[in-house]
């Protein structure tokens, strides 16, 4: 019995043998591996497609994993050299009962693009970089204060050594295709330590005017100028020029036309709506008891604020300067929420407080122009509201508690009359 079933299992394992020495004849026999990627039961012809699992895992230094193909990488596989490898290698695993638990990595054959290695690996090195972020200001959401954000180091991912690890991954047999990135820290410019110092943490003052959405050029110019503004911060001692911080105001630089005032009457022109911008700035800087260093009032009186309290500025004619008087810096915070236009100013708590009052010494009426409008139809009527003409002046009142420290006349100002302007069309036929 025992004899029978001893040739019995040389039968089944001559079968076996004979079975996978026809199958295995022109196929890599289970054991053989290529890096990670078993090769067992390929032939030359299915290598390549097997060998597309292949790829560079590369580790940034935040955890995140980056994969890219050998293809990508430019590095083109010898198919053949590999075949040949694993052939040659697997004799001594001929034997089926040693196929199980076998594993003998064969090397890489390869041919490298250098020119594409090195290109693909300088945009690898820009895209795991990480680049710093400097300490800021944050105001708070009910923008009574002021924090400093810390700033987080970045780092720079050194390209330069990648092409050696990966050779030296390449050429050794059993080594993995993970590479983690090397890097050297790039220090934020701006530390919070530095911005603390600047003794910027409270409200100094605010102001607020409102503008048309719908007139969308002038809403654009004045988001655009805001954008600019918002966040400036201001030495103690600066003198700050609105028209040498926006410069003159070009579509190059994102300014539409809008309604401007030349002389007495408006005209469109590249960024109107600038001197809602410095007249909003302007009332602020009243507020904090900042020292107006220039201003001028408009020739027409605006929409937008009283007239005694406005600032107009024109590229290379006028300008609206100021000075921080303060031992402190001063944050500059613009935003533009809805149809709202709101100047916010920071520094230390204020100690003084500043009360504005105007007193219009004289208005005029605004005289009625009649217009002829072909362009209207007949009978019909166009009215363009005008605006009363006044000679106003504004004082500045500065109160310590229940105590008046100062009062001081800051403008006296003349706004012409603009006319009422109806446009009549042709009359009508009878």
């Amino acid at each position: 019995m025992a004899l029978r079933l001893l040739l019995l299992l040389l039968l089944l394992y001559a079968a076996l043998y004979f079975f996978e020495l026809g199958y295995f004849k022109a196929r890599i026999l289970p054991g053989i591996y290529l890096k990670d990627l078993h090769l067992g039961g390929l032939a030359l012809p299915d290598l390549p497609r097997a060998a597309r699992a292949l790829s560079f895992t590369f580790i940034a230094p935040g955890g995140e994993a980056l994969s890219l193909s050998l293809q990508e990488l430019g590095i083109q596989l010898d198919y053949e050299a590999i075949y040949r490898e694993a052939r040659r290698r697997q004799n001594h695993l001929y034997r089926p009962w040693t196929w199980a638990g076998q594993k003998y990595c064969v090397p890489l054959r390869y041919r490298l693009d250098e020119q594409k290695l090195h290109q693909r690996l300088k945009a690898l090195a820009e895209e795991a970089g990480c680049e710093p972020v400097d300490a800021f200001f944050r105001v708070s959401d009910d923008y009574r204060s002021v924090e400093v954000v810390p700033e987080k180091s970045g780092y720079r991912i050194k390209a330069e050594a990648l092409p050696a690890l990966i050779r030296e991954r390449l050429d050794r047999a059993g080594a993995s295709l993970t590479i983690p990135l090397p890097a050297e820290p790039v220090p934020a410019r701006v530390a919070a330590e530095s911005l603390e110092k600047k003794g910027v943490c409270a409200l100094m003052s605010s102001f607020t005017t409102a503008f048309n959405p719908a007139q969308e050029d002038r809403a654009h110019n004045i988001k655009l100028a805001a954008g600019f503004l918002d966040g400036y911060l201001l030495a103690p001692g600066e003198r700050f020029s609105l028209n040498d911080f926006l410069g003159e105001s070009t579509p190059e630089k994102g300014y539409r036309k809008a309604p401007v005032i030349s002389g007495l009457d408006f005209v469109a022109g590249y960024g109107g709506g600038l001197c809602q911008i410095s007249s909003t700035l302007y009332n602020a800087v009243l507020l904090a008891d900042l020292e107006v260093c220039q201003r001028h009032n408009h020739n027409l009186a605006v929409p937008y604020i009283a007239p005694g309290r406005d600032a107009t500025i024109s590229y290379g004619v006028h300008d609206f300067v100021f000075r921080n008087n303060k031992e402190h810096h001063i944050l500059i915070s613009a935003a533009v929420e809805e149809n709202r236009l709101t100047f916010r100013l920071y520094g230390l708590p204020p100690e003084v407080e500043v009360k504005i009052w105007t007193h219009i010494l004289e208005a005029t009426p605004t005289p009625v122009l009649y217009l002829y409008a072909p362009d209207l139809a007949p009978g019909k009527e166009e009215i363009v509201k005008g605006s009363f003409g006044y000679r106003v002046e504004t004082w500045k009142y500065v109160h310590k508690g229940n105590r008046l420290l100062s009062r001081e006349r800051i403008s006296l100002d003349y706004y012409a009359p603009y006319p009422t302007k109806i446009r009549r069309g042709p009359p009508r036929a009878h």
